[in-house]
């Protein structure tokens, strides 16, 4: 038969270690994942830093907010000091962006042709996927806007091209994928493009 209190304890051990991986002690680090792909790691000393060597905060004016799986939201401040805290602050709010993937196609009888319309593919997919995050009504020109912005950000370099020839000629296949982060950038440049002119002063 076995003791109650064998069993007490044991499961009073298992709530300790539950405890425990849920609220590392003091003194120990802690590793999270941002948004962006990108890891930080949170001291003991309450200042948190990028894991990766390199890798710096793309605006250091922005506070980072984290829902952690456990409901606590970290709060990464601009001074790399990190805390929790129960509510994220409207006006501090970022706007979530997913990552973007595209993907474009063409085949011709050239093979510069063929390349040109699986880029001008790609661009179109992505620009059709990012106008989610415009605003509307949008103006008249968001498109070219958007566009623009797009290609100041993505090099057609980066694209993943793959060709091959056919019975039909040159078969291009052209994809690229980016992280939230460069979506952010790209929607900024719209916004900036798009933004009202100052009105002028009154003499």
């Amino acid at each position: 038969m076995v003791n109650k209190r064998i069993i007490a304890a044991m499961a009073a051990l298992l709530a300790a270690s539950a405890l425990f991986a849920a609220n590392p002690p003091p003194g120990s680090t802690m590793s999270v994942t941002l948004e962006d792909g990108n890891e930080v790691t949170l001291q003991p000393d309450s200042t948190w830093n990028y894991s990766k060597a390199g890798v710096f905060a793309s605006d250091s004016n922005d506070d980072i907010y984290l829902t952690l799986r456990d409901g606590r939201i970290l709060w990464l401040k601009p001074d790399n000091t990190w805390a929790f805290t129960k509510t994220q602050p409207k006006s501090n709010r970022q706007r979530n962006y997913g990552w973007a993937e595209a993907f474009g196609s063409g085949t011709n009888t050239a093979l510069d042709a063929a390349l040109k319309t699986a880029t001008d593919q790609v661009y179109d997919k992505l620009s059709a996927h990012l106008r989610k995050y415009i605003a509307n009504p949008a103006p008249k020109n968001a498109q070219a806007y958007l566009m623009a912005c797009i290609k100041d950000e993505i090099k057609e370099n980066e694209l993943d091209m793959v060709y091959a020839q056919t019975k039909a000629g040159w078969k291009a296949d052209a994809k690229i994928s980016i992280l939230s982060h460069r979506v952010k950038k790209i929607i900024e440049c719209w916004d900036l493009q798009v933004a009202p002119e100052p009105a002028a002063d009154k003499k």
